[in-house]
């Protein structure tokens, strides 16, 4: 939508794939049907992020409708692949990087998140060789040693842990790592892990912290090798946290003074609900 005169640009983004149906067994309504009850609207992916897909599309509908003079361009951006590195926001920004403002409605349980953490996901996986009718090293022995080095899933990671990074004030808790899921066979056991990272670490930097933790395990992983991959696959990368957007950013107010106008309370302003994660 371009506005008669000129003015910023602002991206209103927000990602329209959903995952997986997750035990169907236990959904109550078609979770396709988008069944409506008692004023609930219920599918898969109607809070992550359908709704936030249609606050965007209704608020600049209403402007449309209501005659607003828009000085500017507004894009409305509605993607896919968050979870395999944001490949569809990244094919708009190659398309066009000259947006001023931007705003993602991820559900944040209506917190105003001015920042994020970055995203560190990868895949670790050990090795033993199978030794019929003899003892043999265990890679899923090994790896639950690995695991209770790692500790405990998406706890807040302490300064000088294995973990090497600088706290952010901004994103109080952090860095965090949490394993997602574990696949093994035979001779092998393979954990894919998901870290929430704080600004100045990489995935660089995580692969060099998670090397440096099997190594110190070596002793107790008697015949054990080791595989890291970070991120998951090349094509589907990670990124980095940013810094903060300041809370006295205009934008920032605006969305402050809306949230009270509405709900008569103030909203959280921060790293939001979802792990600080509001981004993807």
């Amino acid at each position: 939508w371009r506005g008669a005169k000129a003015g910023p640009k602002v991206l209103l983004c927000g990602h329209l794939d959903i995952l997986e149906i997750y035990r169907p067994e236990t959904w109550r309504t078609d979770p396709f049907g988008a069944v409506v009850s008692e004023g609930w609207l219920y599918g898969s992916g109607s809070l992550n992020m359908k709704a936030g897909v249609a606050a965007i599309i209704a608020a600049v509908e209403g402007l449309k409708q209501g005659g607003f003079d828009l000085h500017g361009e507004i894009v409305i951006a509605g993607v896919m692949g968050e979870i395999c590195g944001g490949v569809g926001i990244g094919h708009l920004l190659k398309q066009e990087r000259d947006f001023d403002y931007g705003l993602v409605t991820e559900p944040s349980n209506l917190d105003v998140a001015t920042i994020a953490v970055g995203t560190g996901q990868g895949r670790l996986r050990l090795w033993g060789d199978t030794l019929y009718f003899n003892p043999h090293p265990s890679a899923i022995s090994a790896m639950g040693k690995v695991l209770e080095a790692l500790g405990p899933a998406y706890g807040s990671q302490e300064p000088g842990h294995w973990m090497a990074f600088e706290p952010c004030p901004d994103l109080p808790g952090y860095p965090r790592f949490g394993v997602r899921k574990i696949i093994s066979g035979q001779d092998y056991c393979e954990v894919f892990f998901d870290s929430r990272l704080v600004p100045g670490q990489t995935d660089a930097s995580v692969l060099v912290d998670l090397t440096n933790l099997v190594d110190t395990l070596q002793a107790e992983l008697p015949g054990i090798r080791a595989e890291i991959h970070v991120p998951v696959t090349p094509e589907t990368p990670n990124f980095p946290a940013m810094p903060a957007t300041p809370a006295d950013h205009f934008l920032v107010q605006a969305l402050v003074k809306s949230h009270t106008n509405v709900l008569g309370k103030l909203p959280v302003v921060g790293a939001g609900a979802r792990m600080g994660l509001a981004s993807d």
